[in-house]
């Protein structure tokens, strides 16, 4: 399978280094469940999608962004079965930036696909794990699979609903899910090794 996967949210934890971020530069202080959205709006006005795309012209802060817990299992694990790629909303100019956050954390992938201008329905991929409910709705329109990395801004999403997108806990859920996809008989999907 041709399996896209998310950075922010799903390798990358953006949250984690962005709380200190917000209480030095406002003095506010916010609990990551608190966030129920990317329009989530803080008490001085601004939006965390916002406050989110400045931090990651930061290259300090894009760098040192913590890996999600389980994330490099994970995607070593797919990588042995799957052609995995990274596909990222962030602006075509910080691919080099995400490059060598991948590197510097030894992230196994074929490619990194910039999504900003096209969106990641346009990807040529079966399965896309991400943990943006519009991104996984308007992949899974055409028929493929979505796995949506759970997080606090997407648990108003009911996964239940649809057949296609499946809602994954931590990274052992995504590879018990793509396992799942898998051996699905009506899928028509079969793990071929690649080199």
């Amino acid at each position: 399978m041709r399996i896209a996967v998310d950075v922010d949210g799903v390798l990358a934890d953006q949250i984690a280094p962005l709380i200190p971020r917000l209480k030095q530069k406002y003095g506010i202080l916010i609990k990551p469940d608190e966030i129920t959205s990317w329009e989530y709006v803080l008490s001085t006005g601004t939006n965390i999608r916002t406050e989110i795309e400045e931090a990651l012209e930061d290259p300090e802060f894009l760098l040192n962004m913590p890996v999600v817990e389980g994330a490099l299992f994970g995607m070593t694990q797919l990588c042995k079965c799957h052609r995995v790629y990274v596909a990222t909303a962030r602006q075509p100019r910080l691919a080099e930036l995400t490059s060598r956050w991948l590197r510097k954390h030894g992230i196994p992938h074929r490619c990194l696909v910039s999504t900003d201008s096209r969106g990641k329905a346009a990807l040529d991929a079966d399965v896309l794990i991400d943990d943006n409910i519009e991104n996984i709705q308007l992949f899974c329109e055409s028929g493929r699979h979505g796995v949506l990395f759970d997080r606090s801004w997407n648990r108003s999403m009911d996964t239940a609903k649809s057949a296609r997108i499946s809602r994954a806990l931590n990274w052992l859920h995504v590879l018990e899910i793509v396992r799942q996809i898998q051996v699905d008989p009506g899928s028509g999907y079969a793990c071929t090794p690649h080199a």
